[in-house]
């Protein structure tokens, strides 16, 4: 049982690099947030009671901030615009204060562990970065046994990003970019190893390369920059050594610049350099939208895990210009994430343990060794890779992990403290503590098993999607995700057959989505949906209701052209066709390439009973932009068959 903590900080790690669980809605962050939740809380509370005291640590600065930063997000959750999504997280990234607890935890278990325990540490990451490479790898090559629907695309839809065991290309550069350094610098200072810790670095190159993640380039390189500042001896002492490792990196190069995949690679390179346009133009968006957040409220931000609520009212209106459909649950840059979330005081703490990391990173320069300087080193420059990638991307629970895990190595000398037998209670309480965790995990991925379930079998089968999204909201714990899956599910139902149980569910899901958050746009939307239903069926006496909730969906995202065209449709089909001709035009005007909106403004036109401008609406549609997967294109091509179809017939005089 002495090893109890550290057992409990290896199964965190390793789950965050190379866990995930197929069949749920979200296969890839939820379990290894699960796992986070339930072996940091445990450890956290071990630690609680171990330390009644005051801890007996002789350099407690860095500590210090943290404790202060965590109170910053206490005080954040509580004057949030939304505790309980500030407590829990948001569906898609569970980055909420119950996240936080638990890296708090895992991050004391580290703290306390003792040399031998972070020297396992380190071969641990070392070991699950290896696996999570190879298997990315095996992904670009075209050979994954796997397939994902969620692939990124590079160079039009000629290759498929790798997203290894993180879930996302991007998400798996931030994680290589720390692998990189932690490797590279491992390798300067142990050369009796370098035989194989030589080739391990060159593999988290070339996966790094493969991912095509810019924001991982650069922390990749970083990441090498602080590799090369903290050995300046051991550069000099293996020369040739050295040069052998710029060959080969020089090989890896050469070798993919003269594949398919050097073209690609040129264009991503270039295109960091021109930001007027693409995903990079689309980061830049994302950003100001970030900033206006933040200055909107900076004293404490909107609350941890939020930035995907509020986000909509801030859209600008040249983001969906760059990336259509576009819904950013994260500023995609660290600092802008805490400052639009945890305000203006988390900034502050994160630049002073900041300070404070490099106060001390100033003693780690020196000869090449194998204890506590060179691991210290090893992780520094981990810490470096994943937070400079992290300036351009979310770096996920499996990169804070890691800066986390590098700042308590560099934080201060190993305490060889563990748990023996003779604390029981304490064994007792962190067992218990971890149960729960578990049995909470194990409930949450039944829900997301049978959110997914519903998703799948919308389109085959819809009584059985129905009754597998509500069977979800009863396992969900009050996550609203799960409540607005099963509105979704209920609208796809009507859509079928619009009959009066699940319209009236509907309304009452909607209802009770939008009491308990009002700011949300999307649940606004949704349940003006659910009241159109009522109307196609007869029911007039809603109409003013569903004008209500389609215009604060409106007022909270108005930039947002999939809104605006649901909400013209609702008007033309309530009547007020002139009215929603008026709301539509400009927002067609604005998103001018996209054929779904020219598609609704043409049905406008043909219900105002100008065939001709329809006519030619539906035209200017075709030839748009459309999503590969829209069924609106389909509708599109029929109606217009019908209109051209309906005018021949009035020339010849055999039509109506």
């Amino acid at each position: 049982m002495k090893n109890f903590v550290w057992i409990l900080v290896v199964v965190s790690l390793a789950s965050g690099i190379l866990l995930f669980v197929p069949g749920q809605v979200e296969v890839f962050e939820t379990p290894k947030i699960a796992v986070v939740r339930a072996c940091g809380v445990a450890l956290l509370a071990g630690w609680l009671l171990l330390h009644r005291k005051r801890p007996s640590w002789s350099d407690a600065s860095v500590e210090r901030w943290l404790l202060l930063l965590l109170g910053v997000g206490l005080l954040s959750t509580l004057f949030s615009v939304d505790p309980r999504l500030s407590w829990l997280g948001s569906f898609r990234q569970r980055a909420g204060l119950w996240t936080v607890l638990g890296l708090s935890g895992l991050y004391l278990g580290v703290r306390e562990a003792s040399a031998r325990q972070r020297q396992r540490l380190l071969d641990v990451v070392l070991i699950s970065g290896a696996l999570c490479s190879t298997y990315a790898l095996i992904q670009a090559s075209g050979h994954d046994p796997l397939r994902w629907g969620n692939g990124s695309p590079v160079g039009g839809l000629r290759f498929l990003r790798p997203i290894g065991s993180m879930g996302h290309p991007n998400h798996l550069g931030v994680v290589l970019a720390g692998l990189l350094g932690l490797a590279a610098s491992w390798f300067l200072d142990h050369p009796r190893h370098r035989w194989w810790l030589g080739p391990l670095s060159l593999l988290f190159l070339l996966t790094l390369l493969m991912s095509f993640s810019r924001g991982g380039w650069l922390g990749g390189a970083a990441a090498l920059a602080v590799v090369i500042v903290l050995h300046p001896a051991s550069l000099k002492g293996i020369r040739r050594g050295w040069w052998w490792a710029l060959a080969a990196a020089g090989l890896v190069a050469v070798g993919l610049l003269v594949t398919p995949w050097g073209g690609i690679l040129a264009d991503r390179l270039t295109g960091m350099l021109h930001p007027s346009g693409g995903s990079v133009g689309s980061r830049l968006e994302i950003w100001r939208s970030a900033v206006a957040i933040f200055r909107d409220r900076w004293w404490l931000g909107w609350g941890p895990d939020t930035f995907g609520l509020i986000f909509p009212a801030y859209q600008t209106p040249q983001l969906w210009m760059y990336e259509w459909n576009t819904w950013p649950v994260h500023a995609h840059n660290l600092l802008l994430q805490t400052a639009a979330t945890w305000g203006i005081g988390a900034l502050v703490l994160l630049a002073l343990i900041g300070v404070e990391v490099l106060r001390r990173a100033g003693h780690l320069m020196g000869e090449a060794g194998s204890g506590d300087l060179a691991r210290q080193r090893a992780w520094l420059a981990a810490l470096g890779g994943v937070f400079v990638a992290s300036l351009f991307g979310s770096p996920t629970v499996t990169g804070v992990m890691l800066m986390l895990f590098a700042v308590a190595e560099i934080a201060g000398e190993p305490r060889d403290v563990t748990i023996t037998r003779e604390n029981g209670l304490v064994i007792a309480v962190m067992a218990v503590v971890l149960m729960a965790g578990a049995a909470l995990g194990v409930r949450q991925y039944q829900a997301s098993r049978l959110a997914r379930q519903a998703m799948l079998l919308r389109e085959v089968d819809a009584v059985e999607a129905v009754d597998a999204s509500r069977r979800a909201i009863g396992l969900g714990l009050g996550d609203e995700f799960l409540q607005r899956n099963h509105l979704e599910t209920l609208l796809f139902a009507l859509q079928r057959a619009n009959s009066d149980e699940p319209r009236e569910e509907a309304q009452r899901v909607g209802r009770d989505l939008v009491r308990r958050n009002p700011r949300r746009a999307q649940d606004h939307q949704r349940l003006g949906t659910a009241l159109l239903a009522s109307v196609l069926a007869g029911d007039s006496s809603v109409v003013g209701e569903m004008r209500e909730e389609f215009a604060r969906a409106a007022e909270l995202a108005p930039w947002n052209g999939l809104y605006v065209s649901e909400r013209a449709r609702a008007l033309r089909i309530a009547g007020f066709t002139d009215e929603a001709f008026d709301l539509l035009q400009p927002m067609a005007g604005h998103y001018r390439q996209r054929g779904c909106l020219w598609s609704e403004l043409a049905e406008i036109e043909a219900a105002r009973g100008h065939r001709e401008a329809a006519i030619r609406l539906f035209r200017r549609a075709l030839a748009m932009e459309w999503d590969p997967q829209s069924r609106t294109r389909g509708r599109t091509i029929a109606r217009l068959l019908v209109l051209e179809a309906e005018k021949e017939d009035n020339g010849t005089g055999t039509g109506p």
